[in-house]
């Protein structure tokens, strides 16, 4: 039986008010868990990403959790998503990294942007854009479950979507069609006054939609689109408030196939590492144990 990193866990609940404001939560988050070995220097990429908790302020976290050179970033923004790979005119806002808009990332490393203010509402789509000024792979998720966009040159401050086209897909092992990963962006954090908690959707590729029915657009079909099992729960959580002010949630995608040990007999470019090790914060691809 193929499983990987499920279980829903509720963390203890915040209630802002009580602790003084406003607080900060993960209201999107994927795991790294695929290295695609494609050079990307001089090109801009735009991850389409839906934030299940509302707030008033963002920051980011981009990762190079697989990648095994450096990665060079000259600029970072996000922006309300229009439509295809245009962002809302007047939306696109400038993300800094300790102040400056470059950042560098070594192999393996991580980094948060510096909050910026910027209004979220949960279950909307927003737009990570990214100039890569150099990098010679790719960190990703594999399974975006939405068309994700990239373009020569670059283009992240640019709100139109010009130039852009649908990322290719990066996922040779599953049938259900395409998958269209995210590169290197691994969070969404917001600064909300009324959300009291998250839960964590930790769970194999099930939790993140592997078996959900795709369009040729990389989405999910009808109602379904870019909602994974974790934002189905968001929602039904989120029509069962007794009031307005009761809790928002969000949701991790972590995609594997095992919880302990490594997964059947195949790449492991398909399979992905265990739970065991992404918490452990040893994603090396080498488990060696098996709890099924």
């Amino acid at each position: 039986m193929l499983l990987a990193i499920l279980v829903v866990v509720p963390l203890v609940a915040i209630d802002a008010n009580a602790s003084g404001g406003s607080q900060w939560f993960s209201a999107w988050a994927v795991a790294q868990g695929e290295r695609l070995t494609t050079p990307m220097s001089g090109t801009s990429v735009r991850m389409i990403v839906g934030p299940t908790i509302s707030g008033n302020a963002v920051r980011i976290k981009l990762e190079s959790t697989l990648g095994q050179s450096p990665v060079v970033f000259s600029a970072a923004y996000i922006g309300q998503l229009q439509s295809d790979a245009a962002v809302v005119p007047g939306s696109n806002t400038q993300v800094t990294f300790n102040g400056s808009a470059d950042l560098a990332l070594a192999a393996g490393e991580g980094a948060y942007s510096d909050p910026v203010p910027f209004q979220i509402e949960a279950f909307a789509r927003y737009a990570i854009s990214l100039d890569v000024t150099s990098a010679e792979d790719i960190s990703a998720h594999s399974l975006g479950l939405v068309t994700n966009y990239m373009a020569v040159g670059a283009h992240a401050a640019d709100p139109s979507g010009t130039g852009f086209a649908g990322v290719p897909n990066g996922d040779s092992c599953t049938a259900a069609g395409p998958t269209f990963p995210f590169y290197r962006v691994a969070a969404v954090d917001v600064e909300s006054p009324s959300a009291t908690g998250t839960i964590v959707a930790f769970g194999d590729s099930i939790t993140d939609g592997e078996c959900s029915i795709r369009t040729d657009g990389g989405g999910s079909s009808g109602a379904r689109a870019t909602r994974s099992i974790a934002t189905w729960l968001a929602i039904r959580l989120r029509s069962c408030r007794e009031r307005p002010s009761a809790s928002e949630r969000s949701r991790f995608w972590w995609s594997g196939w095992r919880r302990m040990g490594p997964g059947p007999a195949l790449p492991m470019a398909c399979v992905g590492s265990s739970a065991k090790t992404k918490m452990e914060g040893t994603d090396s691809h080498a488990d060696q144990e098996d709890d099924t």
